[in-house]
């Protein structure tokens, strides 16, 4: 299928969230490799050793993600998994994803503020923001407010697709994005 979208000139995200031992993630991402997908995403809780081996396989031919603390998990889940906070545990694994020489980090807008202090070179890219539009307050925030304060990438689907009209809402968000990065230079 990558090679299908590749024919037409789409780029590929694999929103894969690889996990298991090096070893295994090393063999799955050979396999992986021939399909050459733009960007590919791995848990941070895979390890420096895991991380490592997905972006050694794959080089700078594709662009590694490490997914820090799932958009779903709160607090108390966070805790009970982790045996720490969401931000502790995103901080965690950002400091992995570095280590290990990923290329960015997927966090929830709430997070992005938060790694200011922390020096990271790797780009910021937030799953669980919403349009004004399409508010849910669970570690999420506005696409303004988020472009705003030093997002790189926006990843987006349900509030595009389940939106009555699709088209509609890409424009309405584009405009948004086009706001909040208005302001992110105001702000500079």
């Amino acid at each position: 299928m990558i090679d299908d979208l590749h024919r037409i000139g789409v780029k590929v995200f694999a929103d894969l969230k690889l996990n298991d031992i090096p070893s295994t993630i090393r063999v799955n991402v050979e396999m992986l490799a021939e399909a050459r997908p733009e960007i590919v995403t791995v848990m941070g809780c895979a390890g420096v050793k895991g991380i490592k081996a997905v972006k050694e396989v794959l080089g700078d031919s594709t662009e590694v993600l490490v997914v820090t603390v799932l958009t779903s998990l709160d607090d108390d889940e966070c805790q009970e998994i982790f045996g720490c906070s969401t931000n502790d545990g995103v901080i965690k694994f950002a400091k992995m994803a570095q280590l290990a020489g990923a290329d960015g980090l997927i966090l929830s807008p709430a997070e992005i503020k938060m790694l200011e202090g922390e020096k990271t070179t790797l780009s910021l890219n937030a799953p669980n923001f919403r349009p004004e539009w399409d508010q849910n307050p669970d570690r999420s925030s506005t696409i303004i407010e988020t472009f705003k304060s030093g997002l790189n990438r926006a990843v987006m689907e349900r509030a595009i697709i389940n939106a009555e009209n699709p088209r509609e809402a890409v424009m309405l968000t584009l405009e948004e994005i086009e706001e909040g990065l208005a302001l992110r230079k105001v702000d500079a």
